[in-house]
């Protein structure tokens, strides 16, 4: 596996192009299946991903793997999105750069693992072909190699789920070493990225995988990178891939003032919203998302359904009404994000946000008063918090793994006013104590 090195470095993509207004108001979520048209900021997270890039464009194959990490509604997928776009627009005949997107349920099975990649190089490799004035030879024996490599793979009894085609059972299962083995000629020449999703769902059986994909035993230069909620790293630690280096373990937090407002200028520009009240709607929607993707989305659409009934004129129209629209918005998405919480947990979230609500220094509680409260109500605390991280509901502090916060924004808030019915156990205990139930 001899590669040239790289003399470019991997830049941002250009933007999409945005769809008709129509179109963009019915959007209700920004994780969809396409790049969002109006991505700004992420210029951190975008350049750990380009440093990793680079690494595997150097020769750096193993240890390298990348994490990004957040709450629901981060915009984990638009990064995503983002970064296969980069490789996308990098990829040449020369230097071939293929994205590979696997849902975490396919790496519990080597064999389809690796024929997910060949045929991501297959078609890499196809594309540029077909690029005017380019030469056809050397690249059609290398997509004849690699669709040679896919069928060895299938008939060796190993479908991409461990099933042969035709739904026959597989004789047996082919080891990670063989799988990989089978595909080295197919991708060779080309610098693979793996993006897994929703990676907190790994599977336990998915080890074999993880393993050969971190230390680079799979014989061709590849970059792993997992995206996930807050608890992936955890998750990743639990299969073996542990001692992760800060500059690869990113956690995906709000947006910064400017980002966003960036974000939302973008719209306005696109859309035509003019008028001497334009930058007064910015700032006020800007403060309302607070940053937040999924917030941004959402008070984005909302504001522009307004605008559109006016003609796109930010002077027709009071920014309240879109303000109250946003926060509409962001009420209904705290109430999916809780939806499948238990009550008893819910209970638990009310006294935390009361805690907060006193002025904490950074928002945090810590880990011993989380612990008082969870077992004043009965629950068992570990399981409590590792659901909660899960559910995005908690988060360490970037200074201290002892105290946590609330990271999605304003949800605190939100929790203050939940209405929940004590716990049996909150109820026998003390009244008055730190533990005890909140009201409901």
């Amino acid at each position: 596996m001899v590669l040239p090195v790289m003399p470019r470095h991997l830049s941002r993509p250009m933007p999409p192009p945005p769809p008709p207004l129509e179109d963009w108001l019915r959007r209700r979520d920004r994780a969809d299946a396409s790049r969002a048209s109006f991505f700004a900021g992420r210029e951190g997270e975008f350049e750990a991903f380009r440093e990793a890039a680079d690494g595997l464009a150097r020769g750096f194959v193993g240890g390298e793997t990348l994490v990004f990490q957040g709450a629901p509604g981060a915009g984990k997928s638009a990064l995503m999105h983002e970064c296969v776009a980069a490789l996308t627009e990098h990829s040449t005949l020369d230097d071939p750069w293929v994205a590979v997107a696997l849902p975490p349920s396919v790496l519990q099975y080597p064999e389809g693992t690796a024929k997910s990649i060949a045929e991501a190089v297959g078609r890499e490799r196809e594309r540029l072909a077909a690029a005017p004035s380019r030469a056809q030879g050397s690249l059609e024996t290398a997509a004849q190699r690699a669709r040679r490599a896919i069928r060895s793979v299938t008939e060796r009894g190993a479908g991409i789920m461990g099933v042969q085609v035709g739904g026959r059972p597989a004789r047996s299962p082919m080891d990670v070493q063989a799988a990989f083995r089978s595909i080295e000629r197919a991708c060779q020449g080309a610098r693979v990225v793996l993006f897994v999703d929703e990676a907190q769902n790994l599977e336990e059986g998915a080890t074999e995988v993880l393993d050969a994909l971190h230390r680079g035993q799979a014989g061709i230069a590849l970059l792993p990178v997992f995206l996930g909620l807050g608890d992936t790293a955890a998750v990743l630690a639990r299969r073996g891939i542990s001692r992760l280096p800060a500059e690869r373990l990113i956690e995906i937090l709000a947006l910064r003032p400017e980002e966003a407002r960036e974000s939302l200028g973008m719209v306005f520009d696109t859309y035509g919203v003019h008028g001497h009240a334009r930058e007064e709607w910015l700032d006020a929607l800007t403060e309302c998302s607070q940053g937040w993707p999924q917030h941004l989305n959402r008070i984005a659409v909302a504001a522009c359904r307004i605008l559109h009934g006016c003609g796109m004129n930010a002077d027709a129209v009071s920014h309240a009404d879109a303000l109250a629209a946003g926060e509409a918005a962001k009420t209904e998405y705290y109430r999916d994000r809780l939806r499948e919480v238990p009550g008893a947990y819910k209970g638990i979230y009310k006294r935390l946000a009361m805690l907060l609500a006193d002025g904490r220094a950074n928002d945090a509680v810590s880990e011993a008063e989380m612990a008082a409260v969870v077992e004043a109500a009965g629950e068992g605390y570990a399981e409590w918090l590792s659901k909660s991280i899960h559910w995005g509901l908690l988060a360490p502090t970037l200074a201290s793994a002892e105290h946590y916060r609330v990271p999605i924004p304003s949800l605190a808030s939100h929790l203050l006013r939940l209405e929940v019915t004590p716990s049996p156990a909150a109820t026998a205990g003390s009244a008055g104590g730190r533990g005890s139930p909140p009201p409901a």
